[in-house]
């Protein structure tokens, strides 16, 4: 009850928003609920001033670390969410990555888009999870405001139709983040940024479990793994997934930085020439430029059955596993550069994943073609 009196009071103001002024030449971006500046809505977002110069762009951002990447012609709106409602009242465009949820309406002239933040993910999410608690008018409401879906693969698309009940337009053109992971010029700047030039990054991005998400703790001997793959000319970057509100590292190794604090994952990932990850989407990212993946997994069988069953067997999917230490540092030293891009291949053709390096442009160019109809 309490949840639908909220709901009717932000659409009462979001009505009196509409009466105020009319649909403007303006797009707004939302990722992370407002957290980040990042992910598929940042490329978007960055193509659109392109596309549409004479359109406004803007962002509601609620976190002010992310604020350092924006830029200067981006409008940054802060505050409540009455004020977003408010800058959505009268935008054109709207794009996020993230369930539209309760607090958000539409008017008829608004174009919205929904890219998600995972394609080749193997966890159920929303209503295909079997723990969803119930919220059925949440997804109802993405499926009848989203004009367009974004996906990078066939399972990406799948997603939609099964975890959104969404039957209309999917653009499986890539996913818009991925553009940056073809950019050499822009893997060169990032190295300069984050100190790593000369050196071979290790990137361990484990994702959050439901049960863990206030403090997670580093169940992976990193130090080993460096030594492992030899002490001088490597470096680990550590990044905590975004829903995770601390992260623990026992390990004071000068090799080791731990940027969870920075808001885009892409931007580590450009730098990335090794991932090690569990239950993540970054995985399949990475496997598109041919880059070594492999993922380690302790914890599978408490993950799946704690925190979300897993869609796909990992046995079966093209990806290089490792279940505890000993199998991690037998792959780390045995495995070839031409053996991990044989198994980017394969997961690339399991799961159908599009190639595609300008995928924000042809959103942009689908968006203006609708907006001319």
């Amino acid at each position: 009850m309490k949840e639908f009196v909220l709901e009717c009071f932000r659409k009462v103001i979001f009505l009196f928003f509409c009466c105020q002024s009319k649909i403007k030449k303006k797009a707004l971006f939302l990722s992370y609920d407002g957290k980040q500046y990042s992910d598929n809505p940042r490329a978007i977002s960055e193509a659109f001033h392109l596309v549409f110069p004479d359109y406004e762009i803007v962002w509601y951002i609620t976190e002010e670390k992310s604020l350092s990447l924006v830029p200067e012609y981006v409008r940054v709106v802060q505050g409540r969410w009455l004020c977003f409602l408010k800058e959505l009242s009268t935008a054109r465009v709207f794009v996020t990555n993230t369930q539209l949820g309760a607090g958000i309406f539409k008017r008829k002239q608004q174009f919205f888009v929904q890219t998600w933040h995972g394609d080749v993910s193997p966890k159920q999410i929303l209503y295909s999870d079997e723990n969803f608690d119930g919220r059925i008018h949440l997804v109802i409401k993405d499926k009848q405001y989203t004009d367009l879906c974004v996906a990078g693969s066939k399972l990406g698309e799948s997603v939609f139709h099964k975890s959104f009940f969404y039957g209309g337009k999917v653009l499986r053109s890539g996913m818009p983040r991925n553009d940056a992971l073809y950019d050499e010029k822009r893997r060169e700047d990032l190295q300069k940024k984050f100190g790593f030039t000369g050196k071979k990054v290790l990137l361990y991005a484990p994702t959050f479990r439901d049960y863990d998400i206030d403090d997670f703790v580093v169940n992976l001997d990193l130090e080993a793994v460096l030594d492992t793959l030899g002490r001088e000319e490597w470096v680990c970057v550590v990044r905590g997934h975004s829903n995770t509100n601390g992260l623990y590292i026992a390990s004071r190794d000068e090799r080791i930085f731990n940027l969870s604090h920075y808001p885009d994952m892409t931007d580590i990932l450009c730098v990335t020439d090794l991932l090690i990850t569990d239950y993540s989407s970054s995985a399949s990212d990475l496997a598109l430029v041919g880059r070594p993946v492999v993922l380690y997994q302790p914890d599978i069988e408490e993950f799946s059955t704690r925190c979300r069953k897993l869609v796909y067997n990992f046995e079966e999917s093209g990806f290089i596993v490792a279940y505890n230490m000993e199998q991690l540092k037998a792959v780390l030293r045995n495995y070839s550069l031409e053996e991990y891009r044989a198994s980017d291949e394969n997961v690339i053709q399991k799961f159908e994943i599009v190639r595609n390096c300008k995928s924000a442009f042809d959103v942009c160019d689908y968006i203006k073609n609708k907006i001319r109809e």
